[in-house]
């Protein structure tokens, strides 16, 4: 260990990091002064030609050094003092600070980050996120992720946008000036309910009397009168943030962070894409993603090398959060997913989980039965793929185990889609569905129902709500075997 490296600790214990701080306070060149010594009291960046931390216990020293002056830098309250004067900094000190933001925050979502010299727990204890949060320099994060994104892959453009994903999570958590839904005009942002495929958001174009003309995000060259709409409840915080990152270019560089081996800055930028697709962002938002070849990235994340991902992140569950969200939400999205072998992927994906992949395997099957519902082509190229006896199979395993049971339910509703458009006169056998249909009846899918509506418990709406489809496949049976007879 350089001794440099202890100099640093001994001013740490001195109260240097609190007086450096209290230093930036102050106007001019004090405070460039101050900022410059607090990022070089931050910096052990390892020297490639240091053999004297192979030496036994150097690196071990080492790191508990770093621990000390991270400690002393966060009850400092570096993190609130620096973020509140980013937006009085030039372009050169900027950076200096964002660095050091970076080390005492953002680089928590890196694995093996040679910057770091925090622990999480350090961080939650000192509110260091909560700091971050309070001063909300979102404008001035903006804007620099925009004056570097000529060099979308340097080591600036790279903090800013870790440190801008670390600032919208935790105001999704902690934002609480939520907009009142009770009050709509045009131009409103809605989520309305389609009893046949469940909620979508969209943007009040007209109203009459008590009832209002709604542009729907999933299609918006369609528009539709609706009685009862309610206003999207998000924080206005939040939504002001996202409007002004998204202009900024925060979407290409999101996905730039997916092409890295880190599992958790990926994860990290998953988080965040849900945001952006989810029902408080805008159309144009979620366009944006699917023209910059989101779903394509997505679905290639899938078959990431295991030694780059991280279970118990969740990785999986987060890409197809975000594909769902894109696909119940945009039309042009279910056109991309097809194009990309979407389909296909999915039941492949299905088969291959294991059986502790339980969000996974619902969110396949949700986002299965979404894409069936409706679109003959993914109903042919998933009947193609072996559909049928593959789920007939799943539900098979499943239904008898009530702790899986609603994996089951899952999969029986994505068969029922593949043969049925569900209309409000109910369930009718969809155009070119006799094939799929008579390979359902084959594998003996109306006992197997059966059995999985017996085993709903109590209460459950599934055995009500799925009882019109097993009449029109039972209706179906009786005129396959009318048909038999007369030959």
């Amino acid at each position: 260990m350089s001794s440099e490296d202890r100099f640093k600790g001994i001013v740490c214990d001195l109260g240097g990091a609190q007086a450096l701080v209290s230093l930036i306070r102050r106007p001019g060149k004090v405070r460039i002064a101050a900022l410059s010594a607090l990022e070089e009291l931050s910096d052990f960046g390892e020297d490639p030609g240091a053999f004297m931390l192979l030496m036994p216990g150097v690196r071990g020293v080492r790191n508990a050094m770093k621990k000390r002056v991270g400690k002393a830098l966060l009850s400092s309250k570096v993190v609130i003092v620096v973020s509140s004067i980013l937006s009085e900094l030039g372009p050169d000190y900027l950076s200096v600070a964002i660095k050091l933001l970076y080390r005492l925050v953002g680089c928590l979502f890196a694995f093996q980050s040679p910057d770091r010299v925090v622990n999480y727990e350090d961080v939650l204890r000192h509110r260091a996120f909560v700091d971050l949060f309070e001063t909300v320099p979102v404008a001035v994060l903006a804007a620099e992720l925009q004056r570097s994104a000529h060099g979308r892959f340097n080591e600036l453009h790279a903090q800013v946008r870790s440190l801008i994903c670390i600032l919208l999570e935790t105001m999704r958590d902690l934002c609480t000036d939520v907009q009142s839904t009770d009050h709509l005009f045009i131009g409103s942002r809605v989520v309305v309910r389609d009893d046949a495929t469940g909620w979508f958001s969209g943007t009040i174009v007209a109203r009459k009397f008590d009832e209002w003309l709604v542009r729907r995000d999933y299609d918006p060259t369609q528009s539709r009168v609706w009685k009862f709409v309610e206003g999207i409840g998000a924080p206005s915080s939040l939504v002001q943030a996202i409007e002004l990152l998204y202009k900024a270019g925060i979407v290409p560089a999101l996905l730039d962070m997916l092409e890295t081996r880190d599992a958790i800055t990926r994860c990290l930028a998953l988080r965040v894409l849900q945001l952006f697709s989810d029902m408080i962002a805008s159309s144009e938002m979620r366009s944006t993603m699917i023209e910059e070849d989101c779903i394509p990235k997505l679905l290639h994340l899938r078959d990431h090398p295991k030694q780059f991902s991280c279970d118990s992140l969740d990785e999986h569950g987060l890409i197809l959060t975000v594909l769902y969200n894109l696909c119940t939400q945009s039309i042009q999205a279910c056109a991309v997913i097809h194009q990309a072998g979407g389909v296909p992927i999915l039941i492949d994906w299905l088969c291959q989980s294991s059986e502790r992949e339980t969000e996974t395997v619902e969110r396949i099957l949700d986002l299965l039965a979404f894409l069936l519902h409706g679109d003959n082509r993914a109903r042919a190229v998933a009947f193609q793929f072996g559909m049928v006896p593959k789920l007939v199979l799943f539900i098979r395993r499943n239904c008898e185990d009530d702790n899986r049971l609603f994996l089951a339910v899952a999969a029986a509703w994505a068969l029922a889609y593949l043969v049925f458009d569900d209309v409000p006169a109910g369930p009718v056998l969809a155009p070119g569905a006799h094939e799929p249909m008579t390979a359902l009846i084959a594998d003996g899918a109306i006992c197997v129902f059966e059995q999985l509506a017996a085993s709903s418990a109590q209460g459950d709406s599934f055995p009500d709500e799925f009882s019109k489809f097993l009449q029109g496949m039972r209706a179906f049976r009786g005129m396959q075997g009318e048909l038999v007879s007369r030959m």
